[in-house]
This record gives structure tokens, C-alpha cells and sequence, in this order.
């Protein structure tokens, strides 16, 4: 969730971000867990204004609904958490942020009808879902203002007209050089990658604006490559000397490191 972490940088001194954080042994894990100080005043913004100390950000990504199985899950994720935490009772201190790219109809339904006024929109894309004990908030990326909320609504593979793409280029420009941008921008770039067979291209405006940052990945990619191809030849070559070594076939060792044709002739015999 680097996008909300970036929309939320401003309170870095009262937040703390754990991606993929760990409940127990079988590996069940929360997205991220944003731990909020708790003697922090309250967040002056819709979408964490009601952030208690521990935080629960559950998100779906393309292609992945809100389903009702997993908010039932996330809430058992919860209910598990002071435990895993060391306190007893800190459930007045949880709240839950379901993060989605489609508007989760199903899921609205099923607690309508249970409570039929427990969903309240508050801002275009946030809708608060009053339950007991502890609060929920549904954040519909499309639905957000793109002014406002930038980074989370660029968080998509699907570009929109009402997408900023140059915004977004101008303010990464700015941040290019920190991890948590070039993560974002990492996660931004692979979801609209277009494939076509054995190609991968980006949309023609997409590669326009980001045309320097595709480039210098393009070139790190092939020196990461050739960093690789070199550590591996290397691995090789030392694996035939010390066979030939220990087969005490020095005569063949000395033709090996000048003879190329035979070196490779060798490293197929040994199927190095």
C-alpha cells in the first residue's frame, strides 16, 4: 500500500506502516497494519480521520472483489490481533479500511440487510460502515477525487480520461530518488504493462510521460542482466578448475583457460 502511505506522508511522525504483517504461524497476514501514536490528535483527513491506534488496511487489488467470505476474514483477523499483540482488550482501539477497485454491491447488500443504515457516504469513493465493535470504512479507488487523492486513484490499470497521468509524472519527479515512490511507481508501471505475445509495451501516453523512467529501468534491467550472465560464467569456470583440480588433470586446466572452444568442451562433460 505504498500509495496510501505516500497520500499519508505528511503524518509520518504519528504513523507507522508493516506491510504483509504476520498474525501467527499459519502465515495468515494483514496487508498492512498502520499503528497510530496513541496520544495523537486526530487526522485531519477523510480517509484517516477515524484511524484509531491500530489500523487494518485489507486491499484488493485488479481483477480481485470485496467479497463478503473476505470481509467475515478480515474481521477474524481483527479479532485475533490483540492477542498477537500482547493486550487482552484493545478492540475499541481497532479499525478496519477495505480497499477496492470495484464498488463491492454484494457485500453492501449483505450488511444493508442486517443493518440497513449502516452504510454512510461520506466523500465520493469512502463510505463509513457502522458495526460493532470496532469501525469500518470501504475506500473505492475509481470513486476518489483525483485532486485530493492522487496517488490512490493513479493506482490503477485501467486509464481513464480522469486519470492525472501528468500530475502524477510531475510530482514522482520530484521523489524519484526514494524508495517508497519508486515502489509505487514499480507496482503503477507493472499493472498497465500491455502484452502482446511475447512483447511487453506500455499505452503510447503512458510511455510519453514516463518515457526516462522506462528507459533508465530498461538499462538497469540489461546491467542487472549482464551483472548475472557474469556471476554465473564465473561460477561455472571455478566449478570445472577445481574439478580438474582434484582429477589432477593440470595439463587440461591450462589448455581449458586458453582455448575457449575447449573450455567449453569441457564444461559440457562435466554439465556445468
Amino acid at each position: 500500500m505504498s500509495g496510501l502511505q505516500i497520500q499519508l506522508e505528511s503524518y509520518r511522525d504519528i504513523l507507522t506502516f508493516e506491510s504483509e504483517f504476520v498474525l501467527n504461524r499459519q502465515s495468515r497476514r494483514i496487508d498492512c497494519l498502520i499503528t497510530k501514536k496513541p496520544d495523537a490528535p486526530p487526522i485531519d483527513s477523510a480517509i484517516a480521520r477515524n484511524f484509531r491506534q491500530y489500523n487494518l488496511i485489507d486491499y484488493k487489488g485488479p481483477g480481485e472483489s470485496m467479497s463478503i467470505i473476505n470481509y467475515y476474514k478480515v474481521l477474524s483477523y481483527a479479532y485475533s490481533l490483540p492477542e498477537h499483540i500482547g493486550f487482552s482488550s484493545v478492540l475499541d482501539q481497532l479499525f478496519i479500511m477495505l480497499v477496492t477497485h470495484y464498488y463491492p454491491r454484494n457485500l453492501i447488500k449483505h450488511i444493508q440487510k442486517k443493518l440497513p443504515f449502516a452504510i454512510e457516504k461520506i466523500a465520493p469513493g469512502m463510505y463509513d460502515i457502522h458495526t460493532e465493535p470496532m469501525p469500518v470504512q470501504l475506500v473505492v479507488l475509481p470513486q476518489l477525487s483525483a485532486d485530493e487523492y492522487m496517488w490512490l486513484r493513479c493506482l490503477t490499470n485501467e486509464l481513464t480520461p480522469g486519470i492525472p497521468l501528468q500530475k502524477l509524472a510531475d510530482s514522482y519527479a520530484l521523489h524519484k530518488e526514494e524508495s517508497l515512490y519508486q515502489k509505487f511507481m514499480n507496482a503503477f508501471i507493472r499493472a498497465n504493462r500491455i502484452e502482446k505475445g511475447a512483447e511487453i509495451s506500455m499505452c503510447e501516453a503512458l510511455y510519453e510521460l514516463f518515457a526516462d523512467e522506462l528507459i533508465r529501468r530498461e538499462i538497469k534491467g540489461k546491467n542487472e542482466g549482464r551483472d548475472e550472465g557474469r556471476a554465473e560464467g564465473m561460477r561455472r569456470l571455478s566449478e570445472l578448475n577445481l574439478k580438474l583440480i582434484s582429477e589432477n588433470r593440470i595439463p587440461e586446466l591450462a589448455k581449458a583457460a586458453s582455448d575457449p572452444a575447449y573450455r567449453e568442451e569441457l564444461l559440457l562433460q562435466y554439465q556445468l
